[in-house]
């Protein structure tokens, strides 16, 4: 399973903005991805067992929003996040080469009498 959380940033100089993907890094674990839409978008892609606690794991990037949010009053506008857990989308996994195969996906061989192939007897003539 995999949940998505987006991260949209206003407001915050460059700084707080470094330090909210410092602190990012840190909040989450190894197996899970930030990835960047430019400078305000950001995706938190979560594994499981991560992704089963989606929402706790949004409110915690939003307190950790506050939190840098407090020490922005000294370097100018605030940092503002905004989360959004987006719906969970249907994976069809894919077949691998190594996966059984459904009866109407074999290959089957035409028998002797639709290829016109005489049959071989065993008399040798």
């Amino acid at each position: 399973m995999v949940r998505v959380i987006r991260v949209a940033a206003e407001g915050g100089a460059e700084s707080l903005r470094r330090a909210l993907l410092w602190r990012l890094c840190q909040e989450l674990r190894t197996s899970d991805l930030i990835a960047s839409e430019g400078r305000d978008t950001f995706h938190i892609l979560l594994t499981t067992p991560d992704a089963e606690n989606a929402v706790a794991i949004a409110e915690r990037v939003q307190r950790l929003g506050a939190t840098l949010g407090e020490h922005a009053s000294l370097e100018g506008s605030p940092l503002v996040l905004r989360t959004a857990i987006e719906p969970p989308t249907e994976h069809v996994a894919e077949k691998g080469p190594c996966d059984p195969c459904e009866e109407h996906e074999l290959i089957r061989q035409p028998s002797p009498e639709t290829r016109g192939d005489e049959p071989e007897s065993d008399d040798p003539a």
